[in-house]
């Protein structure tokens, strides 16, 4: 089998689309599928499979419409080296579709603009899709009420448990560690993470000692309204800093330095507006870190509220605050709710269980590949 994952990849950030991708290509690759990524920028090393780069930037989402030229230019160039290709497996590149919508399949982790839908979308409906959870579907098809449901399927992100795994020792005396991981954006809640923390100190002045690690920054994505909004939103995290000294900057970490980030925390805190899914989540529950996070999106199809961690119905600084103030005062949950975390991403978000769907998947689009290797 020949496969093409076309993508407009930004390798090395660890966003989750990139690790998705690339964790499935590793894997077609070991199972000897001939797997060829295009993308619009890549500064990794590939193993066991190719990279097409396109010679075009990536990041111009402010110069319209340079950034539509780009574009259509990358995809003439996947169209034009695709043709022996088995599958066509489009990350967040949808128009991959409307090119050759019968060897075509996109995967939607967020929610894709289709360009041209208007007079494109018979080519749309007859192309295949893959969403990251039941909540991405439900947007999509709301969306894009031309496509053909029965065409859109579900299939979750997956996580490696023998990577991400949990510390081999107790906890000790330390402080009890809280963690933010990602982009520091109000859409990711970080401007609701610090007014929680504010008045978690100002009303619950008994709980035990505990610190708060914030990895990630204001730069981990790339585009033009980011770079943009980059400078305010430092300035207001890092002079909120140096009011807590029980919080501690950590900055951006590689995403193959994560799994021992998570060994040497208690809980993550994911206080996001809008989450499809959230990479983060499996990642910390397979590392037995129980979470803490608003249900929004596609977050109550992964955290089982008071098993795996705490889900927070209302969005708002205080329910925020009186989650953490909860956790924090019961710091025997955080095992408990661990062990469930990782026994629960053991049962359905293994990369295993992932590849076998995404191989069914590839068969629907082109019935001819072979039984899986998976």
């Amino acid at each position: 089998m020949t496969l093409w994952h076309v993508s407009p990849l930004n390798e090395g950030r660890g966003g989750g689309v990139e690790t998705c991708l690339l964790a499935e290509a590793r894997l077609l690759a070991a199972a000897g599928v001939q797997v060829t990524i295009n993308a619009r920028t890549y500064s990794g090393q590939p193993v066991g499979y190719r990279v097409r780069q396109s010679p075009f930037p990536l990041w111009l989402d402010g110069l319209v419409p340079v950034d539509k030229l780009v574009a259509m230019a990358f995809y003439a160039g996947v169209a034009a080296g695709s043709l022996r290709a088995d599958v066509l497996d489009a990350h967040n590149a949808p128009f991959v579709a409307a090119m050759d919508p019968a060897r075509t399949l996109v995967t939607v982790q967020t929610l894709p603009v289709l360009p041209g839908y208007a007079w494109l979308w018979r080519r749309y409906r007859r192309a295949r899709y893959a969403c990251c959870s039941e909540h991405m579907r439900t947007e999509f098809l709301k969306a894009y009420p031309r496509l053909v449901p029965e065409r859109v399927d579900i299939l979750n992100p997956g996580v490696d448990p023998d990577v991400f795994t949990p510390r081999p020792e107790p906890r000790g005396d330390r402080p009890l560690r809280l963690l933010y991981a990602g982009q520091w954006a109000n859409v990711k809640g970080i401007d609701v993470l610090m007014a929680a923390l504010d008045r978690l100190e100002a009303t619950a002045p008994d709980l035990p000692v505990y610190e708060v690690w914030l990895a990630g920054s204001a730069r981990l994505w790339r585009g033009h309204s980011i770079e943009q909004e980059a400078p305010a939103i430092e300035r207001q995290v890092m002079g909120w800093v140096q009011r807590h000294p029980n919080v501690r900057v950590i900055g951006a970490v590689p995403h193959d330095q994560m799994p021992e980030l998570y060994r040497s925390v208690d809980a993550l805190v994911l206080p996001s507006k809008s989450e499809t899914f959230g990479m983060v989540l499996i990642e910390a529950m397979a590392s037995q870190v129980p979470v803490v996070a608003f249900a929004v999106g596609g977050i109550p199809e992964v955290v089982i509220d008071g098993e795996t961690g705490l889900l927070v119905r209302e969005r708002s600084a205080e329910t925020l605050a009186g989650a953490l103030a909860s956790m924090l005062r019961h710091p025997e949950r955080l095992e408990t709710m661990g062990a469930a975390g990782r026994k629960h991403v053991l049962a359905r978000f293994s990369w295993q269980a992932h590849m076998v769907r995404l191989w069914e998947l590839y068969r629907r689009v082109n019935p001819r590949i072979g039984p899986s290797p998976f």
